[in-house]
């Protein structure tokens, strides 16, 4: 995909306005439906959009969120360093409806403990026409979203990371719908073979991570040393072309029809839930 252009502007212009909050063009439009209502906080507590900046003790707005029913975007943070993420996480995040953005983080290297157990992004609304987006991002080492199994819509740009490796080894096929529609965008980001991406077992037979083809090779699949890249499967419950957002949470299990996250399709709810 090559750079866009909307009414005479650069992708790049459009990304700042957009990243800024004056955007007020397609990419708030760029809907599919949603599901679910912000008022469900019960054993899954629903957070509306954030938009963290400036500040790193922004970041304990989300403290208590397992859903965000809308964007999460963390930017602008240029005085922080490595030690400022260092025990930050956020473990009870499990889903993001709409897409996810980081934008000049400095001193973030991995989102590996900062989002441990994010499983799914839906893309119901895209910044442009992704999911998720990283960009300028300084010293981001890989992205480590080892519990991410499914982008539903949408596609995924990862731009001008200068120190960030462990792209060569994930498969985005295994994550995006087949409809996603643009391919992932990866460019600008540390040279590939400047990076030692080794995936973990890679010397123990026994204990490897799954091998993908992509581009006619076959390559082992992981999001970092430590972590091994999931497949993106669908609930053996779920109804043809549903998916059941707890089991690909890692529940195991559709959930009951008074449930908002139950069974949604890729862009849009399946039948009303009941309150």
């Amino acid at each position: 995909m090559g750079r866009r252009e909307r009414g005479g502007k650069s992708w790049e212009l459009e990304w700042w306005e957009g990243a800024m909050g004056s955007y007020g063009g397609e990419w708030k439009g760029e809907g599919g439906g949603s599901c679910g209502s912000s008022g469900h906080d019960g054993e899954y507590p629903v957070c509306g959009s954030m938009d963290i900046r400036n500040d790193v003790s922004q970041l304990q707005k989300l403290e208590n969120c397992s859903i965000i029913e809308g964007n999460l975007q963390i930017l602008l943070m240029f005085t922080t360093g490595a030690e400022d993420f260092r025990g930050l996480s956020f473990p009870r995040l499990l889903m993001i409806t709409e897409y996810l953005l980081l934008f000049r983080v400095y001193g973030l290297e991995s989102l590996r403990d900062l989002f441990p157990n994010l499983s799914v992004i839906r893309g119901t609304n895209l910044f442009f026409s992704y999911a998720l987006v990283i960009f300028e991002m300084p010293h981001l080492r890989d992205v480590g979203l080892h519990s991410l199994g499914h982008i539903l819509r949408g596609s995924v740009r990862i731009e001008r990371n200068q120190e960030l490796c462990h792209l060569s080894t994930i498969d985005w096929g295994l994550l995006l719908p087949p409809d996603a529609g643009d391919n992932p965008y990866i460019v600008g980001n540390k040279p590939a073979e400047e990076c030692a991406d080794v995936c973990p077992g890679i010397l123990d037979v026994e204990k490897p991570c799954a091998q993908t083809s992509v581009n006619g090779r076959l390559e082992y699949r992981c999001w970092t040393s430590g972590y091994c890249q999931k497949g993106g499967t669908r609930s053996p419950r779920a109804p043809p072309g549903l998916v059941c957002c707890k089991q690909e949470a890692g529940h195991g299990v559709c959930t009951v029809n008074t449930d908002p996250y139950r069974c949604c399709g890729t862009a849009t709810c399946g039948r009303s839930h009941s309150h």
